[in-house]
């Protein structure tokens, strides 16, 4: 979250997102969790990216973008007027998604590990 402290202890490598990973069990107590995650039927592996900003597409103001590498499916997330964490239903872009890329007005980039760029569009 915004304003949490710098070095905040994310749970690596005791947690995959808040499930225990770690063979000897897990504490949480001193760990931030994550506000969103999903599990390994959608996915293998999470690649970040951005929150839409710049009113290119005003219906993804806000919405924070990222996408699974294996699946290829990508997601946006972002709070509701409650303050509770809603995610779209997923994407599927067929990539393999290697990274993200924010340009200097807002737009929203994904790279596919072949090296291709495409520019997140309504």
């Amino acid at each position: 979250p915004a304003g949490e402290q710098a070095g905040a202890n994310l749970g690596w490598n005791l947690f995959e997102g808040s499930t225990c990973y770690a063979d000897a069990g897990c504490d949480p107590e001193g760990t931030v969790l994550p506000a969103v995650e999903y599990n390994h039927e959608f996915g293998c592996s999470v690649t970040g990216g951005y929150v839409m900003h710049g009113g290119l597409i005003p219906a993804l103001e806000g919405v924070y973008l990222f996408g699974d590498y294996c699946s290829g499916l990508l997601w946006g997330t972002a709070r509701d007027a409650d303050g509770a964490w809603q995610t779209s239903d997923p994407v599927e872009t067929g990539l393999n998604i290697s990274s993200f890329g924010q340009g200097p007005v807002g737009e929203i980039y994904v790279v596919d590990l072949n090296g291709a760029v495409y520019q997140v569009v309504a």
